[in-house]
């Protein structure tokens, strides 16, 4: 795990402070432990036992169009990747309080653009980044040329401070859900749907933009589909699709679903790094 964090007399230049970070990251290991039991024993009964009541005690409250306009204009700002083309396609970036997945094939350039919007997004000081990395492609090093790139003012400290966690990113979700959802049984799916429910409420009620990446697998006819499921297919607000022009920098970002805007938009950007 890694968490990058801007200097901290610019802590709340840009980003209003909201929630606990201390609470945040308590609640995401509960998260992670529950899925790590039912992994190991959970039976069918057993499961939705325990799921259930994780599932109630995290059901957001009841909010009226009023309030939910008011809370969207005062408090879910748009985080820039650093990447024109996916800023532009998505209306500023990646936005607060949503869960927004990339999905792609092998090196489609899914690592790249979460490791690009972490070194962008902490560079100019919208918060603290917190990096989780399920699959061991966190490189410090492509970090280190990034932050060459974009500006000399980057800190590049790693704290466990309570500055504002405004970007979490897993890389990949798909790599910590699939080994719960092996065998004939419905908890490895209980589980990975009570996770996207709880990373949801964590980003709603802190503010923060979730941003996880998924692998495509074979779908009929050999076509390939985003992994997870339809189970999973509807946890995520924004569903972006990668592609890595053969041979060149280019790659292509489609919207396969949106809050608010039409799937099937896309567009073209140049990949750093």
């Amino acid at each position: 795990m890694a968490e990058f964090n801007e200097p901290r007399s610019k802590a709340t230049a840009s980003v209003s402070s909201s929630g606990n970070p201390t609470s945040f990251l308590s609640r995401a290991s509960k998260c992670a432990k529950t899925l790590e039991e039912g992994n190991r024993s959970l039976s069918d009964d057993a499961g939705f036992a325990q799921v259930q009541p994780m599932m109630e005690d995290w059901h957001q409250p009841w909010l009226n169009g009023v309030e939910l306009l008011e809370d969207s204009n005062r408090n879910k700002h748009f985080l820039p990747t650093g990447y024109e083309g996916i800023d532009v396609l998505l209306g500023g970036g990646l936005c607060e309080g949503q869960l927004t997945e990339i999905v792609g094939s092998s090196s489609s350039g899914k690592t790249q653009v979460c490791l690009y919007s972490a070194a962008h997004v902490a560079d100019k000081h919208f918060g603290v980044v917190m990096f989780l990395d399920t699959c061991n492609s966190f490189s410090p090093k492509r970090i280190a040329c990034m932050v060459d790139q974009l500006s000399s003012s980057f800190s590049g400290e790693v704290t466990s401070g309570h500055t504002k966690i405004c970007l979490l990113i897993i890389d990949s979700i798909s790599s910590l859900l699939t080994p719960v959802l092996g065998g004939k049984g419905s908890e490895g799916r209980l589980l990975m749907v009570s996770a996207g429910i709880i990373l949801k409420k964590l980003a709603n009620e802190h503010n923060v933009s979730v941003l996880v990446t998924n692998h495509m697998v074979g779908g009929e006819g050999g076509i390939l589909k985003p992994a997870l499921g339809e189970s999973w297919k509807s946890i995520p607000h924004v569903r972006l699709q990668l592609t890595h022009d053969q041979g060149s920098n280019i790659c292509n970002v489609s919207i396969l679903k949106h809050t608010f805007m039409a799937s099937g938009r896309t567009t073209k950007f140049v990949i750093h790094g």
